[in-house]
């Protein structure tokens, strides 16, 4: 059911921006590799299109939940900020790196007004920013640019720009987010009803705490927020573990959960990028992973690595340069390796070449 739910079999979307939002938001930290994150999700993946999608606002890549990188679908935007901001704000204030830089409030105030003029018609990237703050003598080191640009997008100045290059680009909100692709702001209720049920359709089966770590909101809110659509959810247990199902609902907006009928797992082998939402998605990860293989998948610093999952098992690693198109593809199996064979796990190196067609 979780493979159905996240879109890793039989994909239904064709579009890069529906997957994003079905999904409610997925983590992007590696610029390259988030974006196979989304593909491997549509009906015919494409970076082409994933990349369409990111240069026209349809998604952008930014701070949002736990104060991480992940993208978000544009209509999705405005309350996902407004929900996050206030705390992001907080933990960024006490971050040792954002001191060191000596962000006072008026380097802000003035980083801002450099940023609007250089931002007022471009996507620029973060070194390219850094030389352009310099040219006004404000400071443009990395250390200044890295938290100017982590804020301007806590405060709602700033979003991913248009792909240009392997590099990660920003450009102002205003530029690319037109008010015909945002949703209306939610209320407080509404938005964490939305969030929980963006969360439990599309990583079902899940538990309360994989949902607390999932928002990195206060346990309160989201006690709320799962009460708010109780009625949505059916209480499973999985593997010993007390578990909430999304229910079948009727189709709104194209969104509708298949019936846990529909779900069978087949077997199927797929490569995940690292911090895909299929593992990082969860607190316990316990139904994809075996204790024994954590450290395959990532280390206890939180880097997570690319792993190939068979039957929503991870079973081994892969690597690949993403530059050349993924025209190499090396995978160590170390679990089930006779299971997986080698005519499903060439058909999953395809999957991802092509993608780059």
């Amino acid at each position: 059911m979780r493979l159905r739910c996240q879109q890793l079999l039989s994909p239904r979307f064709s579009k890069a921006e529906d997957v994003v939002a079905w999904m409610g938001m997925m983590q992007a930290q590696d610029y390259s590799q988030f974006r196979w994150a989304v593909g491997m999700r549509m009906k015919r993946p494409s970076l082409k299109d994933v990349n369409d999608s990111l240069s026209s606002g349809k998604i952008v890549r930014l701070h949002l939940l736990r104060c991480t990188i992940q993208t978000v679908a544009a209509e999705d935007y405005r309350w996902m900020l407004e929900l996050c901001r206030d705390r992001n704000l907080s933990t960024i204030k006490s971050w040792p790196s954002y001191n060191k830089a000596d962000f006072s409030e008026q380097y802000f105030h003035e980083a801002t007004e450099a940023l609007k003029a250089i931002l007022s018609d471009k996507s620029l990237t973060k070194k390219r920013i850094g030389v352009e703050i310099s040219k006004l003598g404000l400071p443009g080191d990395a250390a200044h640019i890295h938290q100017i640009l982590l804020r301007g997008e806590i405060e709602g100045l700033l979003v991913s720009g248009s792909v240009q290059s392997s590099d990660a680009t920003w450009t102002l909100a205003e530029n690319i987010l037109t008010r015909d692709m945002l949703s209306p702001t939610l209320s407080g209720g509404e938005a964490l009803a939305a969030l929980a049920r963006k969360y439990f359709r599309s990583h079902s089966p899940a538990s309360f705490k994989d949902f607390c770590w999932w928002t990195g909101l206060p346990v309160g809110k989201c006690r709320m927020a799962l009460q708010l659509i109780a009625p949505e959810l059916d209480e499973v247990k999985v593997m010993g573990q007390e578990m909430f199902a999304y229910k079948p609902q009727p189709a709104k907006g194209g969104f509708a959960v298949l019936q846990p009928q529909q779900a069978a797992i087949g077997k199927s082998v797929h490569l995940l990028p690292p911090y895909d939402e299929y593992l990082i998605g969860y607190k316990s990860r316990q139904l994809a992973l075996e204790k024994h293989h954590e450290h395959r998948a990532h280390n206890r610093s939180g880097i997570f690595h690319p792993v190939v999952i068979y039957n929503g098992r991870v079973v081994g690693n892969w690597k690949s340069s993403f530059a050349q198109k993924a025209k190499e593809i090396e995978t160590d199996i170390f679990a089930q390796k006779r299971k997986v064979g080698v005519k499903r796990l060439e058909k999953a190196k395809s999957t991802l070449q092509n993608f780059f067609d």
